[in-house]
């Protein structure tokens, strides 16, 4: 049940968390998030949302703690083909992501999120041999942002998003635990070549076909019906005067510089937490490393309740904090565990505020088309990732050259070069 209401009367009341949403008469769009009513489709919509775009991360995010040590040694990887392996991850998420957008539009968000889950299952159980491919999962970020956008107001959709968001991507981090943690107990009983290939069959692969079937099944297209009933449904997959508008890619440019270093210190995290701190081992860097990305959960909604204040200070803060990271493990051959871990917290803050207020913003850039406009932008992001990476890989080439050392503790000024070139045109 949902109660008509005036958007301009509205104003946020504890108990409307577990009353009906309030429905505004004009949009069909809910004023509230009714958080703990799943008897309202707007409720259960905002809770399928997250929940499916947070097991994505079970196979997308699998990787990088593995990674570490136990896939590195098994396949005899060296740090550049490592590096390679995250940089094609993340171009194939960046081309799934622009075709997840104008497919959101056609069929709606939420058979394009079934569809994602279920056909990511094949990768995920081949993961042995296609690592890559686990990109594939990133794409589950745009109908995740699309189905909110669709079920919430304007005056309400930023805190929305910024929350599936950021509950969503603290699976990322939450990946880092589950992942480390289920493969040392696998690797109890069983060799290393084979621990880490079980450990994707064992929670990966139930989890998205068991969330894939919930989409299905308790979730709604739309707030007026299904998705084939709506005008979106007939529109072209992507007009092309969503490209030729400037408005397009202020968030879209925004969002690059923001998750693409999210992405990027993601996947690089555990290494640089463990190499001066052998003594943690895998699974204590997995944990430690774990908190940047579980940070979302409320760093994500702190960018989208203040959006427009936040993210003209935050992203530029942001940058700062990692340059500081960066200089301190330049300058300090041991650097210290508890100051290595603050500054991490603090990048990751402020991180993650920048990222929520962003995607405050987006569903009010061509509204018409939520669908391709959250495809692009989150495009963009993970080109982003790309882009920090080839700058971790060029700053760290670059000190080798010139100090003419090959030592472990080069690559950490990898940080601090990437604060100093990314942000450093950011701040004038």
């Amino acid at each position: 049940m949902s109660i008509p209401a005036s958007s301009s009367s509205h104003k946020f009341q504890f108990s409307s968390l577990w009353e009906p949403a309030k429905i505004d008469s004009q949009t069909g769009k809910s004023l509230t998030i009714p958080l703990f009513n799943l008897k309202s489709p707007y409720g259960r919509n905002f809770h399928l949302s997250w929940i499916a775009f947070f097991v994505a991360f079970l196979s997308w995010f699998a990787f990088p703690p593995l990674l570490t040590l136990s896939i590195k040694s098994d396949l005899r990887l060296t740090a550049e083909q490592v590096a390679n392996s995250n940089i094609i991850g993340l171009l194939g998420t960046f081309v799934v992501r622009l075709v997840a957008g104008p497919m959101v539009d056609k069929f709606g968000p939420r058979l394009v999120m079934a569809g994602i889950l279920i056909a990511g299952t094949i990768p995920t159980g081949l993961a042995a041999i296609v690592n890559n491919v686990a990109g594939f999962y990133g794409g589950s970020f745009v109908p995740c942002e699309a189905w909110t956008s669709l079920f919430f107001h304007s005056s309400i959709v930023g805190m929305a998003n910024a929350i599936v968001a950021g509950l969503g991507n603290s699976g990322g981090g939450a990946t880092y635990a589950v992942m480390v943690a289920l493969y040392h107990q696998l690797h109890r009983n069983l060799s290393q070549h084979l621990a880490w290939r079980v450990a994707f069959l064992v929670v990966p692969v139930p989890a998205l076909l068991l969330v894939a079937l919930m989409v299905v099944i308790f979730g709604t297209d739309h707030p007026s019906g299904k998705w084939s009933t709506t005008s979106q449904s007939s529109a072209h997959l992507l007009r092309s005067a969503l490209l030729l508008q400037p408005v397009t890619y202020i968030p879209c440019i925004a969002y690059l510089t923001t998750f693409g270093f999210e992405l990027a210190v993601d996947s690089t995290l555990a290494t640089t937490l463990i190499t001066p701190h052998p003594e943690l081992g895998q699974l204590n860097a997995g944990y430690l490393a774990s908190v940047y990305g579980l940070m979302n959960i409320f760093t994500r909604p702190l960018g989208g309740a203040a959006a427009d204040w936040l993210y003209r200070r935050h992203g530029t803060i942001q940058g700062l904090f990692s340059v500081a990271l960066g200089r301190y493990l330049q300058i300090n051959r041991a650097p210290r565990l508890n100051i290595m871990m603050g500054l991490v917290v603090l990048t990751s803050l402020f991180n993650g505020m920048a990222n929520g207020a962003n995607f405050a913003y987006v569903p009010n850039v061509n509204p018409d088309r939520t669908g391709a406009m959250n495809g692009l932008v989150g495009a963009f992001g993970n080109l982003g990732g790309v882009v920090y990476t080839l700058i971790f890989r060029c700053a760290c080439f670059l000190g080798r050259i010139s100090t003419e050392k090959w030592n472990s503790l080069d690559y950490f000024g990898d940080f601090g070069g990437s604060g100093e070139r990314c942000y450093g045109y950011r701040c004038h």
